[in-house]
């Protein structure tokens, strides 16, 4: 046996620059796996690894071949774990797309290769069947015979050496660590198949079958070069994403000249030039000049955008302007581009309720299959009274025709292939089992401000507000405290009067901003918050339309307080999208921190007929607790802090990009662009998933209700068992991939 240390990275620095430090002291790796074959693999790797005091999360995936660790940093090594995973059989090495694809490449060519040979044996094969049958009919002799035999068995063990070695390895490996995986009992029958062959020419019998042997060989062979192809045009968004990265970026130095340099070699503040069509290396800021940008790899939406100097990019955008010079701002796993290829990544290991159960199946079905077939032996040969050869081939038949490998590997290519679309449509997905949540929703609830408004309002100036000669000094006080809030109100205050950012400030989720003062605590954010009388709020009063906009107010101790009004449109596609989710058959609710009367005009112009206005955080959790209740299943949509519980709270949640970092941590999904049309299409894409899922699943326990009693009772040669168990793995492949015509 050789060293489980053998298969890990022969220097620690292949792995360790690869490590990177997360949140709370824990660290994370992500390694592609060689040798797993199925869900039975996984489960096994996951139970080990999960085992292991100070892990604290294990993921992996069956279809990409990629497993993501977790562990508390200083608790375990990570050569602990990799010696683990080693020392079940499979070899794990760090993430590297190109690698990756260089792997799968060697992998295809092996299996052609095999292909080929079997190809070759099975019509030399064929031809001295051909002899033998036909001299059973001419009174070949025995000698005759016999020597037909020997000479195809010349040709059997020698070709089957070479084309079952993808299964011969992959069942040794797992016999080895204790374990029997989904090519254990393929390798087993073909084994079994050829030594009653050998047997039977020794001792001069008429039935051989060598034939069959290598034309299961040869069939199993096509299905693995086709799920081979099949696997590596499902692909793995995260492998396109990443792509951009690692190439050549062109660095402006101090005396002017360019210096060209891969990507992962810039620092922060460099300045690079990129040219027409050409990809942003890094996150930046435009510097020189305007420029025209598509940014659909990252936000889906592609109408082109002109970025102003100053304005911000993100790695993997497309310069489709002239050159221009950017300023780098963040670099290597701290750009946007590397945060949503984490994200997605993360997204497609996770496991969902499907896929586990799928996985609990194969862990206990390939015993169960010597058993099944070591069942059928017994009672054909001792019950029946078959002969040897007959009870033989009808065991190879159940063990041929029952391996799972499609229950374990068609829902992660659903998973894998759903969460891609996706992601063209600018959507991240951060775990596959939201969709299973997404597609069970019968309600939807909308925050308002800045979800299904623009959430860019602007400041309103009113003739009553300008009469107030402090007024002015108000807004630059105000906006000092507003220098560090992400809320849309307050960037709105901010951007009409730049000033510098108060000292110890505190933002309170839902209500406003408060600072500590020598001669009280001052105050900006709601009239409840405030305090604000009645008699306050009339001298800011000028009539109805007033009423309607929004505001914020600023109370100083000692001075009377100030009211900001803002206007927010709302989004173009609002109304468009409520309309279609209530066709849809769900029910529609908005909740917001705003007033009622705010909120309520935005209600009636979208066409939502339930809605609450001046909600706390905790508000809108209470409201989704009561409808869960009454048999809700809600996804919540929202951008600001204060709904961070609440997205939390909801059977699922989805986010803007544009909101505040923590709703976008609480959100299961985040969607990009300005359009909240994608919302419906992801809702129509996880129940399409869902389907393909329930759909395959289904297939395959209707193909195994059939097929093992057709085994069983003789009715399938070894050869049309390939035949039929190479088929449903492919039908189950092809019928996933079917999302990506979504």
């Amino acid at each position: 046996m050789s060293d489980p240390a053998s298969l890990l990275p022969s220097s620690e620095f292949q792995y360790k620059p690869f490590v990177r430090r997360l949140d709370d002291g824990m660290e994370t790796l992500t390694c592609t796996l060689e040798g797993v074959r199925c869900g039975s693999c996984i489960q096994r790797i996951e139970d080990a690894v999960s085992s292991i005091p100070g892990v604290i999360a294990v993921r992996a995936n069956a279809t990409t071949h990629r497993m993501r660790l977790v562990w508390q940093a200083g608790e375990v090594q990570p050569e602990t774990l990799l010696q683990k995973i080693s020392a079940l059989g499979f070899k794990p090495t760090p993430f590297n797309p190109d690698q990756m694809k260089q792997n799968a490449r060697q992998h295809k060519e092996q299996l052609l290769l095999a292909l080929g040979v079997a190809a070759f044996g099975m019509v030399m094969l064929m031809g001295f069947s051909y002899s033998v049958w036909a001299g059973l009919a001419l009174d070949m002799g025995d000698n005759t015979r016999t020597l037909m035999h020997w000479l195809s068995a010349l040709i059997a063990l020698p070709v089957s050496a070479v084309a079952g070695r993808p299964f011969f390895t992959s069942a040794w490996k797992g016999l080895r660590h204790g374990q029997v995986n989904m090519d254990g009992p393929i390798s087993f029958a073909v084994l079994m198949t050829l030594a009653a062959s050998v047997a039977e020419t020794v001792r001069g019998g008429e039935h051989v079958y060598y034939d069959a042997a290598i034309s299961l060989l040869f069939f199993l062979l096509i299905g693995r070069v086709l799920e081979a192809g099949i696997r590596q045009n499902a692909g793995s968004a995260v492998d396109n994403l990443l792509a951009l990265s690692g190439g050549i970026a062109r660095k402006i130095l101090p005396d002017g000249s360019i210096l060209d340099i891969r990507d992962d070699e810039l620092r922060l503040g460099d300045a690079v030039l990129v040219a027409s069509g050409n990809h942003f290396p890094a996150d930046g800021l435009v510097e020189d000049h305007a420029c025209e940008v598509d940014e659909s790899l990252i936000t889906g939406e592609t109408r082109p955008r002109l970025i102003k100097p100053g304005e911000k990019l993100v790695a993997g955008t497309l310069n489709l302007g002239q050159a221009v010079k950017m300023r780098v701002t963040a670099v290597d796993k701290d750009t946007r581009l590397a945060q949503i290829a984490e994200l997605m990544e993360r997204a497609e290991q996770h496991k969902g309720r499907h896929q586990i159960l799928a996985d609990r199946f194969a862990v206990y079905y390939a015993p169960a299959v010597f058993i099944l077939s070591l069942l059928g032996l017994l009672v054909w040969r001792f019950g029946i009274g078959a002969s040897w050869h007959e009870a033989v081939m009808i065991a190879v038949a159940v063990l041929v025709v029952t391996c799972p490998c499609a229950v374990g590997l068609a829902t992660p290519v659903v998973m894998v292939g759903t969460v891609g679309q996706l992601m063209r449509k600018g959507i991240i997905v951060k775990s596959s089992d939201s969709l299973e949540r997404l597609a069970e929703i019968n309600g939807v609830v909308f925050d308002k401000t800045g979800t299904l408004t623009h959430g860019k309002p602007e400041l309103q100036r009113v003739s009553s507000q300008e009469l107030s000669g402090d007024f002015s000094v108000s807004l630059k006080q105000a906006a000092s405290l507003t220098c560090n809030s992400t809320h849309p109100l307050a960037k709105a205050l901010t951007s009409s009067c730049p000033t510098h950012a108060a000292p110890n400030v505190k933002e309170h989720p839902g209500l406003g901003l408060s600072q500590q003062g020598a001669e009280g605590e001052t105050k900006l954010g709601s009239s409840r918050f405030c305090n604000i009388s009645d008699e306050e709020r009339q001298k800011w009063d000028t009539g109805a339309e007033d009423k309607e906009l929004q505001e914020l107010w600023f109370r100083i101790p000692g001075k009377t307080p100030v009211r900001f009004t803002f206007r927010d449109e709302i989004r173009g596609d609002a109304k468009q999208t409520v309309m279609s989710l209530k066709k849809s058959g769900l029910d529609v609710f908005m909740l917001s921190g705003d007033r009622a009367n705010v909120t309520e005009k935005i209600a009636k112009e979208i066409g939502i007929e339930e809605w609450q206005g001046q909600c706390l955080p905790e508000d809108k959790v209470l409201f989704l607790q009561k409808h869960r209740l009454i048999g809700y299943k809600t996804l919540m949509v929202g951008d600001g802090i204060n709904d961070a519980p609440a997205l939390a709270a909801a059977h699922v949640s989805m986010s803007p990009s544009s909101a505040s970092d923590i709703s976008q941590v609480s959100a299961d999904m985040i969607f990009q662009g300005e359009d909240l049309a994608s919302i419906k299409s992801t809702y129509e894409l996880a129940k399409r998933s869902m389907r393909l899922v329930k759909q395959n699943l289904g297939f395959a326990v209707l193909y195994n209700i059939i097929t093992v009693p057709l085994a069983l009772a003789g009715g399938l040669t070894p050869l049309i068992a390939a035949l039929l168990m190479s088929s449903s793995s492919i039908v189950v492949m092809l019928n996933a991939l079917r999302i990506r015509s979504a």
